[in-house]
């Protein structure tokens, strides 16, 4: 199965069997014309199905300046230094734990903003608020526990805090988007 995508408002080329997967999604290829704006035409005796498609709704490396990004790249490494300190009994218990919440952060961010509808992307900036959330409990149990100080906790408190605001913002731009290109 080939198919490929050309961007700047070029043609890509999508086999049979992905424009069905599209219209399985979608209930048909023109409600999927209808979400990214596209005009689809059919080459007679190609088993091809080109599309034309905006530049500014497919940009490879797009996640990479948004801020919520940035600051998830900033918890990683500052979780990934901090957890140096707890004990070695929670090297495979706790600190895996938290090491998998943390990286999971940015991973969904960026999985997110490569998805092509609001919906799919909303969800990943959704699971990554999740992740954001376990490692504020995992956190606070850590500081409880006295692997960390107080102010080690608070400054954390304040990272995750930002997180949290960067990625509701996130998903609410989606999801108004979203809302506006439905009226």
């Amino acid at each position: 199965s080939r198919y490929g995508i050309k961007l700047k408002s070029s043609y890509a080329n999508i086999n049979n069997r992905l424009v069905s997967d599209i219209v399985t999604n979608f209930g048909s290829l023109d409600n999927f014309k209808d979400e990214f704006k596209e005009k689809a035409l059919n080459i007679k005796g190609s088993g091809y199905t080109f599309l034309v498609i905006d530049n500014n709704k497919i940009n490879m490396n797009s996640f990479r300046n948004l801020n919520a990004y940035i600051k998830a790249k900033e918890l990683v490494s500052i979780v990934y230094t901090l957890i140096k300190k707890f004990p070695k009994e929670e090297q495979y218990v706790l600190c895996d734990q938290l090491r998998r919440a943390v990286i999971s952060i940015p991973s969904n961010i960026a999985e997110g903003s490569g998805r092509l509808t609001t919906k799919d992307q909303s969800h990943f900036y959704s699971i990554a608020y999740g992740s954001l959330m376990e490692i504020l409990a995992q956190w606070e149990g850590a500081c409880d526990l006295g692997y960390m100080t107080q102010a080690e906790f608070q400054q954390m408190e304040t990272l995750i805090h930002v997180e949290a605001k960067l990625l509701t913002g996130l998903v609410n731009k989606r999801n108004s988007s979203a809302a506006s290109t439905k009226q």
